[in-house]
């Protein structure tokens, strides 16, 4: 499945944090960035899973339903 974050915001890095993985930001799978657009290709297990985007910027990383 492939992940896409766009925002005008800048930020340090984004990851995609699942049920896949617990929700751990220690494995969750970095997003790489062009331009203003953060994109990932995960491996996912079938079914109906639930994930977020973490956005790291300046502070607290912000937890983003997407």
């Amino acid at each position: 499945m492939t992940f896409t974050y766009s925002s005008s915001t800048p930020a340090a890095s984004v990851v995609v944090a699942g049920e896949w993985h617990s929700f751990d930001l220690g494995t969750a799978t970095p997003m790489t960035v062009d331009g203003s657009t953060w994109t990932a290709t995960v491996a996912v297990p079938p079914g109906l899973l639930a994930y977020k985007l973490v956005v790291q910027g300046e502070g607290e990383p912000a937890w983003i339903l997407d």
